[in-house]
């Protein structure tokens, strides 16, 4: 179950090879953990020009929290100042641009000329 935290109650029951035992209810205690935040839009921008991304425009999901940080992390096809990416010269495509945490990425397309 997707999210589920509190009290969980398993039957369990022991057999030796030779004969079991009664069911017994195994109570499990469940604890909440974070859940990452998904992002799901892709951003655009025209061949060679800077794109500084914040979460604003972007569709973040996140169950436990309303407030994000993004902070793009370094990677191919691109450099980067800060938050500020800049695709290579001439580049055109999609570049998968990682996020901190690692886990969160999203592409970026660049749309050609200016």
């Amino acid at each position: 179950m997707t999210d589920f935290n509190g009290i969980l109650t398993v039957p369990v029951s022991v057999n030796d090879g030779e004969a079991g035992s009664n069911t017994f209810s195994l109570s499990v205690t469940v604890t909440p953990v974070n859940d990452p935040p998904v992002i799901t839009t892709a951003l655009s921008t025209p061949e060679e020009t800077p794109l500084t991304p914040d979460a604003s425009p972007l569709t973040i999901s996140d169950p436990d929290s309303s407030a994000f940080t993004l902070a793009v992390q370094d990677g191919t096809g691109y450099t980067r100042s800060g938050n500020t990416i800049t695709p290579e010269t001439d580049f055109n495509g999609t570049l998968t641009v990682p996020r901190s945490p690692a886990w969160m990425r999203r592409t970026l397309r660049d749309t050609g000329p200016a």
